[in-house]
């Protein structure tokens, strides 16, 4: 009898350290519970400045995962004027037009079909991709992209400026992505309220709209 007890005791005991095992075993981006990843790379030095820049491989693509840093001239703009305290953590704002020569040697402002190969990786259903705004977009996937997210982008809350002012610090994201193609402008938009990535849309014949830059390498 005593050793039937034992016998029970110790397979309950087995089993309650495998549920444990189970439990605490990671997932391909570290327990999130998604298969979706980046992958570190080597620091991407711009020639021109020397700037160094954290990179990261997602679903085959190298990206920047710092906003670019680099004063591209005209259409190049700190967060309030102020490069001083915003520039070292949010990089530059760039115009549209800046943006589309701003990368350096090798790497390119995005194209919409690259930011959409992106989000679909990540999970955005086929049929929101080509949509606008967050209403129309709602996949849960900006979480990936945020600072600590699965996939090492490690967005940050850069703001924008739109017509000349500038937009709250903190709160969202502006990325541009070259689309020129569409007949609009297109950027998207990360916010920290939700886990929503806009597909947003701005005036073509205003250099006033400023956002931040993440290059991606040339294929």
């Amino acid at each position: 009898m005593k050793k039937l007890l034992f016998s029970t005791a110790f397979f309950c005991l087995l089993a309650i350290v495998s549920c444990n095992k189970d439990q605490d075993k990671p997932g391909d981006d570290g327990g999130s519970g998604t298969s979706v990843k980046g992958v570190p790379q080597d620091s991407l030095v711009d020639s021109r400045d020397n700037k160094k820049y954290a990179t990261v491989l997602i679903d085959g693509r190298v990206w920047m995962a710092q906003n670019l840093a680099y004063d591209a001239g005209t259409g190049t703009v700190c967060y309030d004027d102020d490069c001083d305290s915003y520039l070292e953590d949010y990089g530059y704002l760039y115009s549209f037009e800046a943006a589309k020569t701003a990368c350096p040697d090798g790497y390119h402002l995005p194209t919409d079909e690259e930011w959409k190969a992106l989000e679909k990786y990540l999970g955005m259903p086929e049929e929101q991709l080509d949509m606008l705004n967050q209403s129309n977009r709602d996949a849960d996937i900006a979480k990936y992209l945020k600072s600590g997210g699965a996939v090492n982008f490690n967005v940050v809350y850069s703001s924008l400026q739109l017509n000349g002012d500038f937009g709250a610090i903190g709160f969202n994201s502006y990325i541009w992505s070259d689309s020129t193609d569409t007949g609009i402008i297109l950027a998207r938009e990360i916010s920290k309220t939700n886990d929503r990535v806009n597909r947003a849309s701005f005036s073509t014949n205003s250099s006033g709209n400023k956002a931040c830059l993440r290059c991606i390498k040339d294929e």
